[in-house]
């Protein structure tokens, strides 16, 4: 039986663009978001967070995770009136504020996009692969997390959902980040590496393929962390 690192190894050559995921995926930080999320909460004054309520919403967009969270402490546009709504996005507005500034401090203090993740997309560039980053979260979040482990002149295209109208599952994002690398009429040249299984339905309806990381992404080849593939990468010969 062929075993993932083979798969992923026999993959890696027909690949001409990679699109990561950023959270979860390409940063092993899931932890650190949702203790950016509750510590926010706190600062705001809000309910503190329920167990499983961060993971339930997993997969989501940050603005819609932020207002989930709110609307759930009582910050409800549910009347569907416009003051409710305005409500609500500001409440979200200035709990992501708090969070961005959490997140950015803990990833500071404790990087985790590992060395061995930064090494395989620098080699994969220098390979002649494109690589990208499509992602539900904000460009705030991400920008100074890629300066501080060297990866800003390395990832060609950054989509994130102020980029995009509709999130995952839709396609959106990752048809964008196909054309920002100059592979729009190639979706099946495009290698996908994602966490969540709306990251995985939105890049299989953009017509490319998968890889999994972590158990929940649902996907056929699937790998523990991204430092798992990593490990295959550098030590994959490259064909080009």
């Amino acid at each position: 039986m062929t075993t993932p690192e083979q798969q992923l190894a026999d993959l890696l050559p027909t690949a001409r663009g990679i699109p990561f995921d950023f959270n979860g995926t390409l940063s092993d930080d899931e932890a650190e978001l949702a203790r950016a999320y509750a510590e926010a909460l706190t600062a705001l004054g809000l309910e503190p967070m329920r167990d499983g309520e961060y993971d339930a919403l997993l997969g989501r967009s940050e603005p819609d995770i932020a207002l989930a969270l709110v609307t759930a402490r009582g910050h409800s546009p549910a009347t569907a009136t416009a003051t409710a709504t305005a409500t609500a996005t500001a409440a979200a507005t200035r709990l992501l504020d708090h969070v961005a500034d959490q997140y950015i401090a803990l990833c500071a203090e404790r990087p985790r996009v590992a060395d061995t993740t930064v090494a395989m997309v620098h080699t994969l560039r220098e390979r002649g692969v494109r690589v990208g980053i499509v992602t539900g979260t904000l460009r705030r979040l991400i920008t100074p997390v890629l300066s501080e482990r060297g990866l800003t002149d390395a990832v060609e295209a950054l989509v994130t959902v102020e980029d995009v109208t509709r999130g995952k599952p839709d396609p959106e994002g990752f048809l964008a980040g196909a054309r920002a690398l100059g592979l729009a009429d190639d979706p099946g040249g495009v290698v996908v590496f994602e966490d969540s299984r709306a990251g995985v339905a939105a890049a299989q309806a953009a017509g490319m393929r998968v890889i999994g990381i972590g158990p929940a992404a649902g996907t056929d080849l699937t790998f523990p962390a991204m430092t798992d593939v990593a490990e295959v990468v550098l030590s994959s010969p490259s064909s080009r």
